[in-house]
């Protein structure tokens, strides 16, 4: 609809795709813009002050300020995962997988294994939905609890399916070990060029 249109503009404006269509203030026009258009309901927006509040998250020192930013962030990303934003769906995967999800009472993060559950009933949601990067990160919570043998399906398909250049890699590394995976250093070579041909700087 115009709104999404809109704010692929402002998406554009952000990464400086569309000179023409920039202000003198364009940092200012693009959170603006972002602001009425989540507030209108668009998931894209939503999404991007999400993303833009948790970076702001990471850059304050701990206490209150970085609190409420961090549940700023959270609750964009949820809206835009209510409307079935993928993206957003993974960014909330992250959060909980990374100790960001404040809890309540005292306001530390819900690290170790509730954390990982949700972080990983998050990724799968986003899967579902196509998004590479959340298979090839519900890849990494599987392996994280020990199951491997789930780890390798997960990297398997992003890396095949999807063509996720990550996920090659760490698919060919539990070739190469023989974690998850019959034990196979061809199979893992061939993963880890695959990687690399797609810009895989470890591979």
């Amino acid at each position: 609809g115009g709104r999404e249109a809109k704010a692929h503009v402002a998406r554009f404006a952000q990464f400086s795709l569309c000179t023409s269509v920039i202000p003198a203030d364009a940092d200012g026009f693009v959170m603006r813009e972002y602001e009425t258009l989540a507030k209108e309901g668009s998931s894209l927006a939503q999404r991007a002050l999400g993303i833009a509040a948790l970076r702001d998250a990471e850059a304050t020192p701990m206490g209150d300020a970085k609190e409420a930013t961090l549940k700023k962030a959270l609750a964009l990303f949820a809206s835009a995962a209510a409307a079935g934003d993928a993206e957003a769906i993974n960014q909330m995967g992250i959060m909980h997988e990374d100790g960001l999800v404040l809890d309540e009472d005292n306001g530390v993060g819900h690290t170790g294994h509730t954390g990982l559950s949700e972080a990983r009933r998050l990724y799968a949601r986003a899967a579902a939905l196509g998004h590479d990067r959340a298979t090839n990160n519900l890849g990494f919570a599987c392996a994280a609890a020990g199951e491997h043998a789930l780890a390798a399906r997960h990297f398997r398909s992003a890396a095949l399916v999807h063509g996720d250049a990550d996920a090659a890699h760490n698919l060919g590394n539990f070739y190469e070990t023989g974690v998850g995976v019959e034990k196979d250093v061809r199979e893992a070579a061939r993963l880890y060029a695959e990687a690399a041909a797609k810009g895989h700087e470890a591979a």
